[in-house]
C-alpha cells in the first residue's frame, strides 16, 4: 500500500503560460447525468458502513418515495441495516411502502404498504403471509422508476412517482389464479409503531381511502391520509383489523385490505397527504392518471431539470456514475409537505403556505456541513424556500428545530444546526425576510421566549458545557460555537450589532475545553476541573458519534485559531498527518471490520469530513488535494456498498460533489477551501438564473497553479463573493 506524506511537499505556483490560459469552450455534449444515476448505490454495506439508501421511485424533494422494504428469506431485518427499508443483501420483499427517508441511521416511516398476491388468505394479515422472494437479476431502478419480478406469485411490479402520488403497475402472469393487491396500513420499518389506522372502499367511486397515525421510529407522531384508485373495477374485496377479518372496511390499530381483479394488468394510483384526506387521486393533471410510461417520462424530466444546475465533461464512467448518483441523493431530502395550498405546522394546525412550498425532514446535524451549502451554490431559489420553512417552524413552535421530521421536531442529535444553516446562507446572500429571525436571535442571546440551548444559564456563566450536566459535553460546546458564529453572521446581516458581537464572542468558547496537559479537547466539570482520564480512541460520554481524535478538529469556523491552540501550523500539520495516515492504514487493514467505526480519520460520519481540507489552510494545499483524491478513490464506489457510512440526507454524497468541484465549504462561514476538480470541465448554473461558475482542469498531480478569470490565484481559499455570481477557475495540476 502507499502511505502518503513522509516529507513536506510544497504547492507549485508559477507564472508559466498555463497559469494565464483560460479554458476554451467545452468540446462535445455534457454528460447526461440522469442516465448515469444508479439508485442501488449505497443500498448495501454492513454495520457502520451501511449507506441506508432506497432504490425506489421518487420525485425530486417529493413527499412520496415508493420503494420496496426487504428482509432476508426468514424475515430477519436488523433495524440499522433497514433505515431506508431496503438492504441489498436481502432476498425477500415485504411490500412497497410510500414514505421513506434517505440515508439516515434510524429506521423511520415505511408506511402505507402494498403487495401483489394470488388470492387472499388470513395469513396475509401479517407481513409473514405476503413476503416474497426476489432476485437482483429481475430488478431494475433508475430515477423515477423501480421494477421487479416475482416467481411466486408470478407478477411484475413497476413503480413510479409524482410529488404526492405513486403509480403502481402490476402485471400478473398466467400462473396467478386470482390477481390480488394487498394494502397493509399497519406496516412500518423496524422500531416504528402504528397507533391507529383505518381503511375503506367507496362503492360509488371505487376509491380506497385510509389513514394512519404512526411514530416513524426516529420520533415524532404524524398522521398520513391515503386515497387509491385502480384502473379496473374491484371484483371482490375485504378488510381486516388487528387480526380479525372485516368485510366492509376496518378501523383499529393495524388494519388492511385486499382487492381482487379479473384483469391481469392493473394500475393503482396512490395519493398521500400529511395535511388531510385527499379529495382526489389526481396530483398533476398534466400527467395521465394510469399511463405508466408517461409518468416515468415526467418523473425523469423532473429529475433532469433538478440536476440541470450541474454540467460536466470528462471523467471515467465510474466517476460520472458516482457524481450523478451523488447529486440524485442530495435531492431525496428534505420533502415538500405542502398540499392544496396548506402545510401541517409544528403547532398541530394547518397553515396557508402562501404559494411557497413547505419542507420538512431535515437531517440538519449532518446536512449543515455539505448539503445545505451545495443548495446555496446551485439551488439558491429552492434553498430560500427551505430556509423559509425552518423559520415557519420557529413561528409555529417558538424556536429552531434540531431534526425536523414530518410535523414535529424529533430532537435528534445535538447543537443548533438550523442556526448554522440560516447564518451561513445569510452570509452568502440568501436573506429571508421573517419576523422569526428576531426570535431566533433573541433565543440565541438568552432574551427570547425559548432557550437557544439546553442548560443555557449555566453555559452562559461558565462558557462551556459541563460534563456532569450533559452527555456529549465537548461535542455540545463545539457545535454551539459553530452555531453562534453563524448566528453572529445572521445578526450582522439583519443589523443587530449587539447580538452579532455577543454571539461572535461565544463562538470562541470551544477553546475553553482545550486541555493542554493531555493535548485534546476534554470534558470539564462544572467546578472547572478537567476529567482525569481520556481514552482518545473510543466513543466516550464526552463526545457524540466520535472520539477525541476526531473532535480535535471541530472548529471549521476558526481553523487558524485551532492551529494556534495546537501549537502553530507546523504542529497542526504533524497531527493532521497522524490523523490521516493512521486512518488510511486502518481503512486498508484487511483485518479491520468494515462494520466498525474508524478510530482515526473516518469518512463514514460527519464530525471529521472537513479534516483533509485543513492541510491547505495550514500551508500545504498539495496535501489537501492528495488526501481528497485518496478519499474519492477509496471511500466511494459505484456499488451497493459504495459509501463509507449513512448518507444522512445526502451529506456524504454532497461531499463527493464538492470534492469533484475542487472546493469545500467551511461550515458556518462564507469561506471555501480549494482542492482540485475531478472533471475536465464542470459548470454550475444556479437555479435563480445567475451566470454560471466554470471550473476546468488540465494535467495530473497534487501541485496546482490556479487562475480565477485568467488571473493567478495564490490563496488556498476563497470567500463566496469570489465565486458567485460568476467566475471561471482553471487548475493546472502537476
Amino acid at each position: 500500500m502507499t502511505i502518503f506524506r513522509t516529507l513536506p511537499l510544497l504547492l507549485v505556483l508559477s507564472s508559466c503560460g498555463d497559469a494565464k490560459r483560460d479554458s476554451s469552450e467545452p468540446e462535445g455534449e455534457a454528460v447526461d447525468l440522469v442516465s448515469m444515476v444508479d439508485p442501488f448505490i449505497a443500498t448495501g454495506g454492513i454495520g457502520f458502513g451501511v449507506g441506508s439508501a432506497f432504490p425506489g421511485a421518487a420525485w425530486p424533494f417529493g413527499l412520496v418515495r415508493v420503494s420496496p422494504d426487504t428482509a432476508d428469506a426468514r424475515g430477519n431485518k436488523p433495524g440499522f441495516h433497514h433505515c431506508g427499508g431496503y438492504h441489498y443483501d436481502d432476498e425477500a420483499i415485504e411490500g412497497f411502502s410510500h414514505l421513506h427517508l434517505h440515508g439516515i441511521g434510524v429506521p423511520a416511516h415505511g408506511v402505507i404498504t402494498m403487495m401483489p398476491a394470488d388470492g387472499f388468505e388470513t395469513s396475509m394479515m401479517t407481513v409473514a403471509g405476503y413476503r416474497a422472494l426476489f432476485s437482483h437479476d429481475d430488478e431494475h431502478a433508475e430515477p423515477g422508476l423501480y421494477r421487479v419480478s416475482f416467481d411466486s406469485p408470478q407478477v411484475e411490479v413497476g413503480l413510479t412517482a409524482t410529488p404526492n402520488t405513486a403509480l403502481h403497475r402490476y402485471r400478473f402472469g398466467d400462473a396467478v389464479a386470482e390477481p390480488t393487491i394487498l394494502l397493509d396500513m399497519g406496516h412500518t420499518l423496524p422500531g416504528g409503531e402504528v397507533f391507529a389506522s383505518s381503511v375503506s372502499l367507496d362503492p360509488t367511486t371505487g376509491d380506497v381511502t385510509g389513514q394512519l397515525t404512526a411514530d416513524g421510529g426516529l420520533g415524532g407522531t404524524f398522521t398520513a391520509w391515503v386515497r387509491i384508485r385502480f384502473d379496473h373495477p374491484v371484483e371482490a374485496w375485504g378488510a381486516w383489523a388487528d387480526g380479525v377479518e372485516s368485510p366492509t372496511g376496518a378501523t383499529g390499530v393495524s388494519t388492511g385490505a385486499w382487492f381482487r381483479f379479473s384483469e391481469r394488468d392493473v394500475h393503482a394510483r396512490v395519493r398521500v397527504s400529511l395535511v388531510g384526506p385527499p379529495s382526489s387521486v389526481e396530483d398533476d393533471t398534466a400527467v395521465p392518471l394510469f399511463d405508466f410510461d408517461a409518468n416515468v417520462a415526467a418523473a425523469q424530466s423532473a429529475w433532469r431539470d433538478s440536476l440541470s444546475p450541474f454540467r460536466v465533461w470528462g471523467g471515467t464512467e465510474d466517476q460520472r456514475t458516482q457524481f450523478a448518483t451523488a447529486l440524485y441523493h442530495t435531492q431525496l431530502m428534505p420533502q415538500v409537505l405542502s398540499d392544496g395550498g396548506q402545510y401541517p405546522g409544528f403547532d398541530g394546525e394547518n397553515h396557508p403556505d402562501e404559494g411557497r412550498p413547505y419542507y420538512s425532514d431535515f437531517s440538519l446535524w449532518d446536512t449543515y456541513r455539505t448539503t445545505h451549502p451545495l443548495y446555496t451554490l446551485a439551488w439558491p431559489a429552492r434553498h430560500r424556500d427551505m430556509l423559509a420553512s425552518l423559520l415557519r417552524m420557529v413561528e409555529d413552535d417558538g424556536g429552531l428545530p434540531r431534526w425536523p421530521l414530518a410535523v414535529s421536531d424529533s430532537g435528534s442529535m445535538i447543537g443548533q444546526p438550523a442556526g448554522i444553516v440560516l447564518g451561513e446562507a445569510a452570509a452568502k446572500g440568501l436573506v429571508v425576510s421573517s419576523d422569526a429571525v428576531e426570535q431566533v436571535l433573541a433565543n440565541a442571546v438568552g432574551t427570547g421566549e425559548k432557550p437557544g440551548r439546553p442548560h443555557q444559564e449555566s453555559v452562559l456563566e461558565r462558557g462551556y458545557y459541563a460534563s456532569d450536566e450533559i452527555g456529549g459535553s465537548v461535542s455540545w460546546t463545539q457545535e454551539m460555537a459553530i452555531s453562534d458564529h453563524a448566528l453572529s453572521l445572521l445578526a450582522d446581516v439583519h443589523g443587530d450589532e449587539e447580538a452579532a458581537a455577543t454571539l461572535g464572542e461565544r463562538a470562541q468558547w470551544w477553546k475553553n475545553l482545550w486541555d493542554a496537559d493531555v493535548g485534546w479537547f476534554h470534558g470539564r466539570l462544572s467546578s472547572g476541573e478537567f476529567l482525569e482520564e481520556l481514552p482518545e480512541d473510543t466513543w466516550e460520554d464526552e463526545f457524540i458519534e466520535g472520539n477525541a481524535r476526531q473532535y480535535l478538529w471541530l472548529a471549521p469556523h476558526d481553523p487558524e485559531g485551532l492551529f494556534e491552540v495546537l501549537g502553530g501550523p507546523e504542529r497542526a500539520i504533524e497531527r493532521l498527518d497522524e490523523m490521516m495516515i493512521e486512518g488510511q492504514l486502518q481503512s486498508e487493514d484487511e483485518t479491520y471490520l468494515d462494520a466498525l467505526y474508524g478510530t482515526w480519520y473516518w469518512h463514514g460520519n460527519e464530525p471529521g469530513l472537513h479534516i483533509p481540507w485543513l492541510f491547505a489552510l495550514a500551508g500545504e494545499p498539495d496535501e489537501t488535494r492528495r488526501w481528497v483524491h485518496w478519499i474519492q478513490q477509496n471511500e466511494y464506489k459505484a456499488t451497493p456498498d459504495g459509501l463509507a457510512g449513512n448518507d444522512d440526507g445526502g451529506t456524504l454524497s454532497a461531499w463527493y460533489v464538492w470534492a469533484a468541484l475542487g472546493m469545500y465549504p467551511l461550515a458556518g462561514t462564507d469561506r471555501y477551501v480549494l482542492g482540485a476538480p475531478m472533471f475536465d470541465r464542470i459548470e454550475v448554473h444556479p437555479d435563480d438564473g445567475s451566470d454560471p461558475i466554470v471550473v476546468t482542469r488540465s494535467g495530473d498531480g497534487f501541485g496546482a497553479t490556479i487562475t480565477r478569470d485568467g488571473e493567478l490565484w495564490s490563496q488556498p481559499d476563497l470567500i463566496h463573493s469570489d465565486l458567485v455570481p460568476a467566475s471561471t477557475w482553471h487548475f493546472v495540476l502537476e
